[in-house]
């Protein structure tokens, strides 16, 4: 089975994946992705309503496979708060 990669980040910074993971195809790398990125949303959001989170998967020979952005946009309607 294949490998592919899974790079994140937010605009501040990245990781990229050095180990990478065996799925079954690229579809399962799509999942992984964002499967991941709800889970680095849930756990960073704390106080912050504008955030952007990126993830890409990369075959073994480097490639871009796939690319997703899960972007926070929040405000409160009442300014005063």
């Amino acid at each position: 089975m294949p490998r592919y990669f899974l790079d994140v980040g937010q605009t501040q910074g990245s990781t990229s994946d050095d180990a990478g993971t065996v799925l079954p195809n690229e579809a399962a790398g799509r999942c992984l992705a964002l499967d991941t990125l709800a889970q680095i949303a849930t756990r960073s959001i704390q106080g912050n309503d504008q955030q952007s989170w990126f993830a890409s998967v990369r075959d073994d020979q480097g490639n871009t496979l796939y690319r997703a952005k899960l972007t926070l946009s929040g405000r409160w309607e009442d300014e005063g708060r």
